[in-house]
């Protein structure tokens, strides 16, 4: 009869090991791994537990010590010093404002404008220890501040960052966006690589171009801006396709780790999205006086991804639902499971961005909450 127990157990053992393998698969192509994911979950007790850390609430549009949505209108707009002090810019005065961990406003410092340490139109806000970038894609450069509010310089560079993360070893992966004549218009360059303090590029990753005709609105999907994120060691990139959900992983020295899929079915735009779609890309081409349809049917797979420091990348897919903080959550190449962060969303403009252990909300009715991920 015991015997009969025990091989039994081991069936049941069996079965579960499989049931869990089934949901994946790995096959190594060219040296590399490749995980096949299911959209089956792989952890159906997936938690992700936060704790709220300080919330930063504007008390007057017109003040220059606080902020303005859209802050930046995508941009990584939020960073973090090692002694925890916040830094964000104002989206009206550009300036850089900074607090400290209990909310205390401690300085501002920037400004609008072309002058020393003056930017135009910021595209990108990091930091590399203890100094403070800021791209102006208006005037071609990157402002650099130390912590305590001090110009430090220009970098004037043909590749303009349009994103900035800090790795560990003190460099920076970021992507760059410049541009070149043909016959045929504009040339539009889209790169991803690695860069040290001073912007110089290390290592190239990706490179992605289109023909723009400078005549014309520019349709979203001829700007191959890429997805991508990083923990610091390990970076993450988005393969742009209609058709495929696919993020490919490297080492913070550029060498292509191990690639991740997920099934999907590609999606279609409904007609309200693609009027909302078109409506926002007439009103920024009002200039050129013409009417434009996007002829865009299929949504990309993939739209945006995140790390934070317990490995875990966190992905918007197409079919995401836009009135929650929805991902599809991986770790080690596999699929654990799609999960709402318990964070109430009052309009679909408030957005998060994950910043190492630390979550940051911004919210359409001009506040900032930061919150802190315990898993």
């Amino acid at each position: 009869m015991k015997v009969l127990l025990h091989i039994t157990l081991i069936l049941i053992i069996s079965l579960i090991i499989g049931c869990d393998k089934a949901n994946y698969e790995i096959k190594t192509e060219n040296g590399i791994k490749h995980y096949y994911n299911k959209n089956t979950p792989n952890d159906n007790q997936l938690k992700i537990e936060l704790s709220k850390l300080l919330e930063i609430r504007s008390s007057s549009n017109a003040d220059s010590n606080y902020f303005t949505f859209p802050i930046l209108n995508g941009a990584k707009s939020c960073v973090f010093d090692k002694n925890d002090n916040v830094y964000f810019i104002n989206a009206q005065t550009n300036k850089i404002l900074k607090y400290d961990k209990s909310t205390k406003h401690i300085s501002s410092f920037g400004g609008k404008g072309s002058g020393p340490g003056e930017f135009l139109l910021p595209s990108c806000f990091a930091i590399l220890n203890d100094t403070l970038y800021i791209s102006d894609a208006q005037q071609q450069k990157v402002i650099r501040y130390n912590t305590n509010g001090q110009f430090i310089d220009n970098i004037i560079t043909p590749k303009l960052p349009m994103y900035l993360y800090n790795l560990k070893n003190d460099q920076f992966i970021g992507q760059t966006m410049s541009n070149a004549m043909s016959n045929k218009g504009v040339e539009l360059i889209i790169e991803i690589g690695i860069y040290n303090s001073k912007l110089e590029e290390i290592r190239n990753i990706t490179k992605n171009s289109s023909i723009i005709d400078p005549t014309k609105p520019i349709n979203p999907d001829m700007v191959p801006l890429r997805p991508f994120a990083t923990n610091g060691e390990d970076i993450a990139i988005a393969v742009i396709d209609k058709n495929k959900y696919q993020i490919e992983t490297f080492n913070q020295d550029g060498t292509k780790n191990y690639i991740i899929s997920k099934a999907y079915k590609r999606i279609e735009y409904t007609e309200a999205e693609l009027t909302k779609l078109n409506t926002k890309i007439n009103n920024q081409a009002k200039s050129l006086d013409q009417k434009y349809n996007i002829e865009t049917k299929y949504k990309n797979a993939i739209s945006t991804i995140m790390f934070d420091n317990f490995n875990h990348l966190y992905v918007v897919a197409a079919d995401t639902n836009n009135s929650t903080f929805k991902y599809d959550i991986f770790k080690n190449g596999i699929f654990l499971n799609s999960y709402n962060l318990p964070l109430p969303k009052q309009t679909q403009y408030d957005r998060i961005e994950i910043i190492g252990n630390k979550i940051v909300k911004y919210c359409e009715n001009n506040t900032l909450e930061i919150y802190q991920i315990n898993k």
